[in-house]
């Protein structure tokens, strides 16, 4: 196992050489270190890799085996469970993870199960393991500025999901709810649990047959295509597979209570007419400040996607990125513009999406391909210029949105698929097919935590920023707000 001191040594000796991209070089001995160390270092790999920035510019297919190849442990079966109760049982696991190892067996009644069991070395060393993991990540930061934007605050919302993902009576309550919520779903199979044989270290669970998207993407024939190792293996079309797990991920998100919070690839189980199962619920997001104003946003989005970019989708995919992801913040500044900072900005933006696009080649495909993230982050809001303060109760759920976006780019761009606005497109209409069935809250959010003097204290360093790193956007919003 390689020490710190290793990992020290290697990243000063990328620092002190000549050698070209050099993040990259740090990326790839990041990856190794804590794939080696397992357990909670394995499962912070896995949260950097649903990160295109991660990954991009070093990876191959082979990295993503890190959500399905984690450290064998030995566990001592008849420590956890009541083997009496079992016909058959399967001593070594058919699944590894970070924090559990899952083992097959069939019950007296005759169903097959899954048991899943905390590892011994999660349970008995994860606060350590933690106090180590936060050292580590500190001294990452200095070397991976680029990465890493809060270091702090990535390290508290890491230990807080290990903590819920080694709370057992947590993620049975979770199954429960998607269980029930997709009970007689034509295309989501949740497994159920066996309440009477779990425990505070043991989920039991219907044992479901497929293979993961992770396998899939790993393991395919390469003188095939993915979606026809696909179409071999479990006789479905993968496109409509993907399409249905971002429409449930958008539906959910615009009238449920939780979305289901960790759609990596080892979790995304694809199995045969075109279904798909969710494993591992450790991890759920929560419904986010606004349904409504997240419909509005997917709207938006989806006119992006489907129109011909005029300036004018823009403005609104602006308007309402703010009023989704940021209320209390852009709340706080309308009570001294009377409810008009929102348009100042969004005009400003649209003013500058006119003079960028022209001849732009990077700023094209990026809209072309619906990289709305990108194209806001490098050419709008270049090192946060606007301030703007993404409200943290949204995370999980951007989280979540994160994980699947960066599976869709990982597949378009390892296996040449070009199908990434189309996946997108197809989940968002599929999502507002469903909830033409359901109600989508009427609920915004028109109040703010910030007084009226720490409201004007903003409107001035956003302007103060603006004039220092976009004279721009400065002199456009300015002569709205004297105007």
């Amino acid at each position: 196992m390689k020490k710190a001191s290793n990992l020290i040594g290697t990243f000063a000796s990328i620092y002190f050489s000549s050698i070209p991209n050099k993040e990259n070089h740090y990326k790839r001995t990041l990856f190794y270190y804590l794939k080696d160390r397992g357990g909670v270092y394995n499962k912070f790999l896995q949260v950097l890799c649903v990160t295109k920035k991660f990954m991009e510019g070093w990876s191959t297919t082979q990295e993503y085996k890190v959500f399905n190849q984690a450290t064998y442990e030995y566990i001592d079966l008849t420590k956890y469970i009541d083997t009496t109760k079992f016909a058959s049982l399967e001593k070594n696991p058919i699944g590894i993870g970070s924090f559990a190892q899952v083992y097959k067996g069939t019950l007296k009644s005759g169903e097959v199960v899954a048991i899943k069991i905390l590892k011994p070395s999660i349970s008995n060393n994860l606060k350590k393991d933690l106090k180590n993991l936060q050292k580590l990540v500190s001294f990452i930061g200095l070397f991976m500025k680029n990465f890493i934007i809060d270091i702090k605050a990535a390290y508290q919302e890491f230990a807080e999901i290990c903590l819920r993902e080694t709370n057992y009576a947590n993620e049975i309550s979770n199954i429960d709810y998607f269980y029930e919520l997709y009970e007689n779903h034509s295309y989501i199979k949740i497994p159920k649990v066996y309440h009477e044989l779990s425990s505070e270290f043991v989920i039991i669970q219907e044992f479901i047959e497929g293979i993961s998207l992770a396998d899939l993407m790993t393991n395919y024939n390469k003188d095939e295509s993915l979606s026809d190792a696909c179409m071999r293996l479990t006789g479905s079309n993968i496109w409509t597979q993907l399409a249905v797990v971002g429409g449930e991920l958008l539906r959910t998100a615009m009238t449920k209570d939780f979305i289901y919070g960790d759609p990596h690839p080892g979790n995304i189980i694809l199995l045969k007419d075109n279904k798909v199962s969710f494993v591992d619920f450790g991890i759920v997001a929560t419904k986010p400040i606004s349904h409504r104003a997240f419909y509005d946003w997917t709207k938006s989005y989806y006119n992006i996607l489907t129109s011909n970019k005029e300036s004018n989708n823009f403005y609104s995919i602006i308007n309402t990125t703010c009023q989704c992801f940021c209320p209390d913040f852009i709340n706080a500044l309308n009570i001294c513009t009377d409810n008009k900072i929102v348009g100042y900005i969004s005009n400003a933006i649209t003013s500058k999406f006119n003079q960028v696009r022209p001849n732009n080649r990077e700023f094209e495909e990026l809209i072309d391909n619906g990289h709305m993230l990108g194209i806001f982050s490098q050419f709008m809001n270049n090192k946060n210029i606007f301030n703007l303060n993404m409200d943290m109760r949204n995370f999980s759920l951007i989280k979540a949105m994160q994980a699947f976006i960066c599976t869709l780019n990982t597949i378009d761009s390892k296996f040449k698929s070009n199908n990434y606005t189309n996946l997108m497109i197809y989940s968002i209409e599929y999502a507002f097919s469903v909830i033409e069935h359901e109600e989508v809250p009427f609920d915004y959010i028109d109040n703010t935590k910030y007084s009226k003097a720490e409201s004007l204290e903003m409107i001035d360093a956003i302007l103060s920023s603006l004039a220092e790193g976009d004279e721009f956007l400065f002199q456009n919003i300015y002569k709205e707000m004297t105007r």
